[in-house]
């Protein structure tokens, strides 16, 4: 294939920037690696005092979580709900600025552990708000009013993050807390309930490998539409043109040159079996 030297340029950077991709979102060439019990009591440790521990999460699920590791991504649901006004935990910093609101608040947080979330590959893939309930268990009779409230209850949004792996979700968090974003956290979230689930979908068999085809997909089209946008030059055609009329001409010589040592063979056998004959 030929191609104009704005498309090779192009196309070492479509496959730079599609190998860096996959380096960045997969964790390639690492690999999966799960906590040992050494990253376990590290992480412990580090946590301890913090409001992760103190407020968030209860210890035992907390241990769950780092010993169901397996080193593969994992896809986090978390159940939100705001509060209708910011409040931010005693214990933090004067250096904070605390937010007048609790839209400003997240803001704050989200934009104070965005950076390094980045950094670990962390791709949000939905942000929802809840709208109600349809499906729920009960017990017994409830009236209206009972029902009404169980509604108000009900968390404001749903986010889902995939994570390379637990590792990484847990730095994330730590570099959050020791920042101090986890402030704005506590102050903007009145309640937060997160499930795990790993990284599994019919068919394709993970979000990750859906992902990494979709940019795959995108790249290749990008590829094909530079054709209209870096077309060859005059020369460079002419010059291909000139290629393929060689190649061809070069192929009819072969093929008449091969035609005629047949018939000169062809000559030459049908003298000597005459002679023979004599």
């Amino acid at each position: 294939m030929q191609m104009s030297d704005e498309r090779y340029t192009l196309t070492a950077m479509l496959v730079v920037g599609y190998a860096s991709f996959v380096i960045w979102f997969c964790g390639w060439p690492m690999g999966p690696h799960a906590m040992t019990d050494g990253d376990q009591n590290e992480f412990t440790e580090s946590f301890r005092g913090t409001a992760v521990l103190e407020d968030d999460i209860v210890g035992s699920d907390f241990a769950k979580f780092m010993e169901y590791d397996d080193g593969n991504p994992v896809i986090m649901t978390f159940k939100i709900k705001y509060r209708m006004s910011p409040a931010y935990p005693s214990s933090t910093p004067d250096s904070i600025t605390k937010a007048d609101t609790v839209e400003e608040a997240l803001s704050a947080f989200l934009w104070g552990s965005l950076p390094n979330a980045i950094t670990y590959g962390t791709a949000p893939l939905a942000v929802m708000s809840d709208h109600g309930i349809l499906f729920r268990s009960t017990e017994g009779d409830e009236d209206m009013e009972d029902h009404a409230a169980y509604n108000e209850d009900r968390f404001s949004q749903v986010w889902i993050v995939r994570f390379r792996s637990r590792t990484d979700f847990l730095k994330v968090l730590l570099d959050a807390c020791t920042s101090g974003a986890y402030s704005h956290k506590t102050a903007a979230i009145e309640s937060v309930e997160v499930s795990v689930a790993e990284d599994s979908v019919p068919v394709f068999g993970s979000i990750t490998a859906v992902v990494q085809g979709l940019v795959a997909l995108s790249l290749l089209v990008v590829f094909h539409l530079s054709a209209f946008v870096f077309p060859e030059s005059p020369d460079v055609k002419e010059l291909r043109k000139l290629r393929e009329k060689a190649k061809k001409d070069k192929k009819k010589k072969d093929k008449e040159g091969s035609e005629k040592t047949s018939k000169k063979d062809t000559k030459k056998d049908k003298k000597v079996s005459e002679k023979k004959d004599k």
